[in-house]
C-alpha cells in the first residue's frame, strides 16, 4: 500500500498534544466574517435597518433565579406570548463556573419546568444554550416544550482564557457522567413549533443570511452572557417581533459575573439584567405600535439567498 502524507495544518492534533492554542484560534476572518462578500455586507446592513425600525424599546425584568418559573407563569396568565424565545447563556471556567464555586447552570428538570409551551404560539422558534457535551439533554428539553430540534448554532470561544470557554466539570443534568473528552464549544439548539416552510413562509423567516457557526472575535469589546452576534443571527433569520431572552443562571457568587444586557426589540428576564422596567401593559402597547412582524424591502428580498422550491 502506497504511503500517503498529509501536508495540511492539523490544528486539532496540535491542540491535543500541546493544550495551548484552540483550533478555532486560527480562523483568519473571525473579526470580520463578511470581509470579501460585498453582497452579504449590504444585505446585513439593510436587515439591521429594518430590524431597528420595527424594534420595540428595551425591556428587562430582574427576577431571582428561583422565581423565574413563577414570573413566567404570571405572564402566561396575563396573556403574553412570544414568537422567539432564547434560553440560557455561555458562562465559562474563567467565571469560576462549577459545582458550588460561583455560577450555577439550570438543571434539566428546572429547564423542563419553564412554561415555554404556554408562552409560545404556533408557529414559534426557541433557542436553547447548552455546552457541547449536553446536546442530547437539550434536545429532550426542547421536546418537553413542544419544539422539534431543527438546527444547531455552534459557538467557538476564541481561546481557553475566554470568558465563554465551557466549564470543565459543570453538568446541567446530574444523571450524566462527567465527560472524558473536554468540549470547547457551546451549542445553541434551535427548535421549531408548528410548521414553517423555508421557501414559502418568507414573511416569517429568511434563511441562509448567516451561517450556523459563530467564532468569537478576538477583538470583541462587549462580553455579555451570550455572544452579541447571536442576536443579529436570530434577528436576520426570524421576522417575528416578539422576542424573549430568559437567563436562568445564578451568578450571585461569581468572581467575574458576565453582564446580562438588554437590546432593542427584546424582553430580557434574568437575576442580573441591567434594566428592570418590564410591565405587560407597556410591552403590549409597544408591540401595538411596531407590529408583530419585521417587514422586508424589495432590495432585501433580491439580495437574500433563496431556498430552492420543491417541484
Amino acid at each position: 500500500m502506497k504511503e500517503t502524507f498529509n501536508f495540511g495544518n492539523d490544528y486539532s492534533d496540535v491542540f491535543l498534544h500541546t493544550q495551548h492554542v484552540l483550533p478555532q484560534s486560527h480562523v483568519q476572518n473571525a473579526s470580520n466574517p463578511l470581509e470579501g462578500y460585498p453582497r452579504l455586507q449590504e444585505l446585513h446592513r439593510l436587515k439591521a435597518e429594518q430590524v431597528a425600525l420595527a424594534a420595540c424599546k428595551r425591556f428587562g425584568s430582574r427576577t431571582p433565579q428561583p422565581q423565574i418559573q413563577a414570573r413566567l407563569e404570571e405572564w402566561v396568565k396575563q396573556g403574553l406570548e412570544f414568537d422567539v424565545v432564547m434560553i440560557g447563556g455561555c458562562p465559562g471556567d474563567s467565571n469560576q463556573c462549577g459545582h458550588g464555586n460561583g455560577v450555577r447552570l439550570p438543571t434539566r428538570d428546572e429547564l423542563k419546568a419553564l412554561p415555554i409551551a404556554k408562552l409560545t404560539p404556533r408557529p414559534s422558534i426557541a433557542f436553547l444554550w447548552v455546552p457541547g457535551s449536553q446536546i442530547d439533554m437539550g434536545r429532550k428539553v426542547m421536546e418537553s416544550w413542544g419544539f422539534r430540534r431543527s438546527e444547531d448554532v455552534v459557538f467557538f470561544p476564541s481561546s481557553m482564557s475566554s470568558v465563554h470557554y465551557p466549564p470543565r466539570f459543570e453538568s446541567m443534568d446530574n444523571s450524566y457522567p462527567t465527560p472524558i473528552v473536554q468540549a470547547s464549544t457551546w451549542h445553541c439548539i434551535m427548535g421549531l413549533k408548528g410548521t414553517v416552510r423555508r421557501s414559502e413562509d418568507v414573511h416569517l423567516i429568511n434563511c441562509n443570511v448567516d451561517t450556523d457557526v459563530i467564532v468569537e472575535s478576538p477583538d470583541s469589546v462587549i462580553q455579555g452572557i451570550v455572544p452579541q452576534s447571536i442576536f443579529q443571527l436570530i434577528e436576520n433569520f426570524a421576522l417575528m417581533n416578539r422576542r424573549l431572552h430568559i437567563v436562568p443562571i445564578n451568578q450571585e457568587f461569581s468572581e467575574k459575573p458576565l453582564p446580562v444586557m438588554t437590546r432593542p426589540g427584546w424582553v430580557v428576564l434574568s437575576p442580573d439584567v441591567l434594566l428592570n422596567n418590564f410591565s405587560a401593559k407597556a410591552y403590549n402597547e409597544e408591540i401595538g405600535k411596531v407590529g408583530k412582524l419585521v417587514s422586508i424591502t424589495e432590495e432585501i428580498d433580491k439580495l437574500r439567498p433563496k431556498s430552492p422550491k420543491n417541484e
